[in-house]
């Protein structure tokens, strides 16, 4: 299968921005198989309408994950990569449910992300002033 890399040109702190983007290039016809800091890599295949969701990557143990990622793929969902700070996930039935039904769930993840981030930007902002 022919691969392509595709700089990354949208806002990670987007994620429905990035979810909307990843499914165009599904519906030209490439599947990302993995992700760097500025590029992502795709392969070829038959155009097609695929869901991605973002989800925040957590510290948690191995066991943990795997347990995670065998619950997505029974309700139909695949593991594409990691993405900076976020794990991506693919699915190609459109009738497969969400990965987050309740919002409040949703939200304490990407509320932990956001503290994350925002702690490491005023490191950087404190080691430029100084």
């Amino acid at each position: 299968m022919k691969k392509k890399r595709f700089f990354l040109p949208v806002n990670r702190w987007e994620a429905g921005t990035v979810e909307s983007w990843l499914e165009h290039q599904a519906e030209m016809g490439w599947v990302p198989v993995a992700f760097g800091n500025w590029f992502a890599a795709f392969e070829e295949s038959e155009p097609k309408a695929l869901r991605f969701r973002l989800e925040p990557k957590q510290k948690e143990p191995r066991e943990v994950w795997q347990e995670r990622e065998n619950t997505y793929r029974d309700m139909g969902w695949r593991w594409a990569g990691t993405l900076d700070d976020w794990e991506v996930f693919w699915c190609g039935d459109p009738d497969a449910p969400e990965l987050y039904t309740d919002p409040e769930t949703q939200a304490l993840a990407w509320e932990r992300q956001f503290r994350r981030q925002r702690r490491i930007a005023w490191l950087y902002f404190v080691l430029f002033v100084l």
